[in-house]
């Protein structure tokens, strides 16, 4: 019993992918890197410890006036990624 074409293809491109896989990666690394670090040293900033009892009370209290203050323009740099999909791969 011989497997529908699309599993073969499955199988089968990868084995036909292997002798250019590392120019891809090097590519994809290239075009990806600045942007991930920069997402990283942004998120860097974060602390993962939980706040303290008087730190979430103060935390709750200016969130809302620092919200209204916060232009949400400096972070959409974050969220709003163009991928250029007329580009040469």
């Amino acid at each position: 019993m011989t497997a529908p074409i699309p599993a073969e293809s499955i199988l089968e491109l990868p084995g036909a992918c292997a002798t250019f896989y590392e120019e891809a990666f090097a590519r994809y690394e290239e075009l990806r890197r600045k942007r991930v670090e920069r997402i990283i040293a942004a998120g860097s900033h974060n602390f993962s410890k939980a706040a303290g009892l008087v730190a979430r009370v103060v935390r709750d209290r200016l969130m809302p006036m620092t919200m209204k203050l916060t232009k949400p323009e400096m972070a959409t740099w974050q969220y709003d990624q163009h991928i250029d999909w007329a580009a040469a791969a």
